[in-house]
C-alpha cells in the first residue's frame, strides 16, 4: 500500500468510527456530516471525497456493524448458541441494535437493508444447518435458513422495542433455541 492509499484508509477509517458513534447514540437523523467530521478531526469535504453522501456513509457503516456481529455470532460452536449471541448482543449494544435494526431499513429501504442484514447472518445460519446432515433428509435448507432468519430478525425488532430488551431477549433466546432443539440443530 502506497503512503496515499495508507492515508485514505486510515481517513475513511476515521470517518466510519466517528459516523458509527454519531449514528449510534443519536440516529441516522440527528447526526450531521459536519459533526462526523469534526469528530473525526477532517473536513466536510473530507467526508464526501470519500463518501457521495450521507446515506453512503451511513451504508458503510452499517455494512461494519454488521460484519462485527456475524463475527460474534460465527465464534459460537452452535446455532443456538450463535442465535442467543446475536439477541444479547442487541439487547446489550444499544448503537449496533440502532444502526442495523432501527435506522437500517429505513435509511436504506427494505429491499436493500435485507440484502445487507441477511448476508453474513444468513451465511452462518445456512453453514450451522448444513452441519447437521439429517436436517436435509427433512427440510429444505434454503427455506429453512430464510425461515429461521426471519425469526431471529422479528426477535431483535421486539427487543430493540423492548421497554427492558435484556428480560425481552432472555423470553425469545429461550423459544428459539427450544425451537432449533426441536429441529434437531
Amino acid at each position: 500500500m502506497s503512503p496515499a492509499q495508507a492515508r485514505s484508509a486510515e481517513s475513511i477509517d476515521g470517518l466510519v468510527a466517528a459516523a458509527r458513534q454519531r449514528f449510534g447514540e443519536l440516529g441516522y437523523q440527528a447526526t450531521s456530516v459536519d459533526d462526523v467530521a469534526r469528530d473525526a478531526g477532517r473536513t466536510k469535504g473530507a467526508v464526501y471525497h470519500h463518501f457521495p453522501d450521507k446515506r453512503a456513509l451511513f451504508e458503510q457503516v452499517f455494512t461494519a456493524e454488521q460484519q462485527a456481529l456475524a463475527a460474534k455470532v460465527a465464534r459460537s460452536p452452535t446455532l443456538a448458541g450463535g442465535i442467543a449471541t446475536y439477541l444479547r448482543t442487541i439487547a446489550a449494544t444499544p448503537a449496533a441494535a440502532r444502526i442495523t435494526l432501527v435506522d437500517g431499513p429505513a435509511v436504506l429501504g427494505w429491499a436493500r437493508w435485507r440484502s445487507c442484514d441477511g448476508g453474513p447472518f444468513r451465511t452462518m445460519l445456512r453453514r450451522s444447518l448444513d452441519a447437521h446432515e439429517a436436517l436435509a433428509q427433512r427440510y429444505d435448507l434454503d427455506l429453512l435458513t430464510e425461515l429461521l432468519l426471519g425469526a431471529v430478525t422479528e426477535a431483535a425488532q421486539q427487543i430493540v422495542t423492548a421497554d427492558d430488551p435484556r428480560r425481552t431477549a432472555r423470553r425469545y433466546e429461550r423459544q428459539l433455541r427450544a425451537l432449533v432443539h426441536d429441529l434437531g440443530g
